[in-house]
């Protein structure tokens, strides 16, 4: 299923379906190129600009596709494309995408894979995306098939914190990932989270609400567990029905029970020592292909597993 050419890989036996350890030994600059037939069928006046988005991945938006013409990726039988140019049945359109393979041994948590998607777990420190030190740049020493349709390397659906450790999804192929989206932004999958907050929680309170950023925002709370530790806590087991950007510390930040080892919303607060104590440890939906329920848990990690209730 991969192709490890550039990487030298040793598979391990462990509490997840495997580990890879990748070592690339140079970073590796790329490119992989799309191509798209204009339908017989299409009969409309539209130019190369407004024709574009959402053709190909990474194009998904007007100024993403302007980006690119600008930077002569976009081809139109062979030529380059201009955003002015006119969009005809039959044009054969091109886009070459250039990404970067990572350089440094990575240790990826495979918690579950197909042909189409990877469950994998982040660790703790580490960006989702936007750098070379990023989880994506991670991913990118996978080398996947090169299929039509497919990426050269599995494919992030959505974002955890920094500082957040847990289960993200990555897409293998274009559709793959365009099916994920529309169901996060449907909230077609469930995403659990366990964290220790500071303080005694009530046992009645079920759902925060507060607004993030003037969006409705909806945090659900599916267990509290009062800790034995000398400082009052809580853990607390918790469920995302929306998906605002920090909404699960700033919601516990809201209700005067931070995140111990919130450095950004809790900075003069309680901690451990052990960093931010939240980890994203299930998730479940539904398959965008194969149509059968998927339900991953990840083993609590010790950092905050330790912890005893109070009556124990």
């Amino acid at each position: 299923m991969f192709n490890h050419s550039n990487a030298n890989i040793i598979r391990k036996q462990s509490i997840f379906d495997s580990i890879l350890t990748l070592r690339i030994y140079s970073f590796l600059k790329k490119s992989k190129i799309y191509k798209h037939t204009v339908p017989k069928e299409f009969l409309g006046e539209v130019r190369l600009s407004e024709y574009l988005p959402g053709i190909f991945p990474f194009l998904e938006t007007g100024s993403a596709v302007k980006k690119a013409i600008h930077k002569k990726q976009i081809r139109i039988n062979g030529e380059d494309g201009y955003s002015g140019d006119w969009v005809r049945a039959g044009f054969v359109i091109s886009f070459e995408w250039f990404y970067t393979i990572s350089e440094k041994e990575n240790k990826i948590d495979i918690l579950f894979e197909d042909e189409y998607l990877l469950v994998v777990r982040k660790p703790p420190g580490i960006a989702s995306s936007g750098n070379r030190r990023s989880f994506q740049m991670m991913l990118q020493s996978i080398s996947l098939e090169d299929k039509d349709g497919f990426f050269p390397f599995p494919f992030l659906v959505h974002r955890l914190d920094k500082a957040t450790e847990g289960i993200m999804l990555a897409a293998k192929n274009i559709s793959t990932r365009r099916l994920l989206a529309e169901m996060l932004d449907r909230h077609d999958i469930i995403k659990k989270y366990v964290l220790i907050a500071e303080g005694s929680m009530p046992a009645t309170l079920l759902f925060i609400d507060n607004s993030i950023d003037d969006k409705k925002a909806k945090t659900e709370i599916l267990q509290s567990i009062p800790l034995n530790t000398k400082d009052p806590t809580t853990k607390v087991f918790a469920k995302l029905h929306t998906g605002r950007t920090h909404q699960i510390r700033k919601h516990f930040s809201f209700i005067g029970h931070p995140i111990v080892g919130d450095q950004l919303y809790n900075k003069n607060g309680l901690s451990f020592g052990t960093g931010l104590l939240l980890c994203a440890y299930s998730l479940e939906f539904v398959h965008p292909i194969s149509k059968k329920t998927i339900k991953i848990k990840y083993p609590i990690p010790h950092k905050i597993s330790k912890y005893q209730a109070l009556d124990s």
